[in-house]
């Protein structure tokens, strides 16, 4: 389940910068599927989200996909 009325919204921008084609399409198809999953990074942090936005470049050694995450309550039924 998720519950996109939150009273704290939190957002987080993030770069992947990718060279493989079929990396890139995995994650082009989680982000198109707009399913909650688990974002974490170095610091620790960790969120539940859904992408919000996305562009993609193309540079001369891959891509950079810019994404904006925004933060879902997700609660895991068992």
């Amino acid at each position: 389940m998720m519950d996109f009325a939150s009273q704290h919204e939190e957002m987080i921008n993030v770069v992947i910068q990718e060279r493989s084609m079929d990396r890139k399409q995995k994650l082009l198809d989680l982000i198109h599927r707009q399913k909650a999953f688990l974002y974490r990074d170095k610091y620790g942090r960790k969120m539940y989200g859904i992408i919000q936005t996305i562009s993609e470049t193309d540079v001369f050694w891959g891509n950079e996909i810019p994404l904006t995450i925004q933060s879902v309550y997700y609660d895991e039924e068992v």
